[in-house]
């Protein structure tokens, strides 16, 4: 059965701390980062492939982040560990950031 993860979390910690944190959590568990996003200084999104019996782990490593995982997301963390362990999940994170900074505008590059 195919699968694709989809983690959320929040934070009010410090955005670069977190992501940091965040991606220390992803190849600390053995999995690596396929891509990511930045959208504006609110959110960031990472696409990653972890082995199933891997996720497990990722799902403990990212309770030291600062990033509170979302009860939906620790449920799919819990779901995609099973099965083969050898299996690649590719999922995604997505971490929103609550802070009373200004918005920090981002623009295309010219084209």
């Amino acid at each position: 059965m195919a699968v694709f993860l989809r983690v959320n979390g929040i934070t009010h910690a410090n955005r670069f701390e977190v992501t940091a944190r965040v991606i220390e959590a992803v190849q600390g568990a053995g999995g690596w980062i396929v891509n990511h996003q930045a959208y504006s200084n609110l959110a960031l999104c990472i696409n990653f492939e972890i082995e199933r019996g891997r996720v497990r782990d990722l799902a403990r490593r990212l309770e030291g982040t600062g990033l509170e995982i979302l009860e939906e997301s620790q449920v799919a963390m819990a779901q995609a560990s099973k099965g083969n362990a050898s299996d690649n999940v590719p999922g995604t994170l997505q971490a929103s950031f609550v802070h009373e900074e200004p918005d920090v505008k981002v623009y295309p590059p010219p084209g």
